[in-house]
């Protein structure tokens, strides 16, 4: 009986933590050290790539927006100060690093900074400086155009005041400066349902709580998004889907993110209306600074 309890807990655990998923490789820190693995080692490459495909959609769109802003800019990918807001343990930023880039991570969770700088040490890179300390805060003392390109990815959804946090980027940011977003739909069936199902396991049957500054806190429509963007000075230049939401999501749950399911579910995303994505990978650009009516809406979303 007690094994059998033990087996339930650890399963009850898997299924609920959405930033440390246990028992299989691809998940947590391997989408970067798959990235970082894959010249050399294709093999492995490949078995991370098919255990957790949707980490590897997003490290390539990452990519793909750093070297696009490369490539119009006319500026090697090592001339380009990037800004990791939210990052964690290091995962885009140990990958961005081993192109050439030069990055400042920011995260509010001392552990998870730690973590980080072991693990670039651990692969040589010195391109990267991780703080530790609130997002917003960091960037308000930072001097006007220090960052040509801010990320944010899985960030967004953390914050108490995210428009607060957009209105530093910008300031922050160079003219036609990048931010890039990754972003859940707030209407998708992973936020509405699986995300309070997950905080509720957490809470009231494994009496755990979740790492500090994990939880979502706020839901976004693209609709909203956009305001946002917009108030703040900021607009869309390309926007791709993460993942596909409603019954999509259901089987892509069921896949655990991964294999034959995962597989499916992108391809649909692609071709899905905006709106039923599961979630967003934005390019935005710092299009303006912010006018008296912006900031009054800024201040004052919707």
């Amino acid at each position: 009986m007690k094994r059998l309890k033990t087996a339930i807990r650890d399963w009850l655990k898997t299924i609920s933590s959405y930033y440390v998923v246990r028992g299989f490789p691809g998940a947590g820190d391997a989408n970067w050290q798959w990235w970082l693995a894959h010249r050399a080692d294709p093999a492995y490459a490949n078995q991370l790539a098919d255990m957790n495909l949707v980490k590897v959609k997003k490290v390539e769109g990452v990519i793909h927006f750093v070297r696009a802003y490369s490539e119009i800019t006319g500026r090697p990918l090592k001339d380009i100060r990037i800004m990791d807001a939210g990052c964690g343990y290091g995962a885009y930023a140990c990958v961005l690093a081993s192109l050439g880039c030069r990055l400042t991570g920011v995260d509010i969770n001392q552990e998870l900074i730690q973590t980080a700088e072991k693990r670039a040490a651990g692969f040589g890179i010195n391109t990267l400086e991780f703080v530790k300390g609130d997002t917003s805060d960091f960037l308000a003392k930072t001097a006007p155009s220090s960052f040509d390109i801010i990320l944010a990815l899985d960030t967004l959804e953390h914050m108490e005041n995210p428009t607060q946090f957009l209105e530093h980027a910008h300031h922050a940011l160079v003219p036609s400066g990048n931010l890039i977003l990754i972003i859940p739909n707030g209407l998708s069936i992973i936020e509405i349902i699986y995300h309070p199902f997950a905080d509720w396991i957490h809470g009231h049957i494994l009496r755990e709580s979740h790492p500090k500054g994990a939880v979502h806190i706020q839901r976004f429509t693209f609709t909203r998004l956009k305001e946002l963007g917009s108030a703040s000075g900021f607009s869309f230049r390309e926007v791709r889907h993460t993942y596909a939401s409603g019954i999509f999501g259901v089987l892509f749950l069921c896949g655990g993110f991964r294999g034959r399911w995962a597989d499916l579910n992108l391809q649909i995303a692609d071709s899905l209306p905006t709106g039923l994505a599961g979630g967003w990978l934005i390019q935005a650009v710092r299009s303006e600074a912010i006018s008296p009516r912006q900031n009054s809406l800024f201040r004052n979303p919707r």
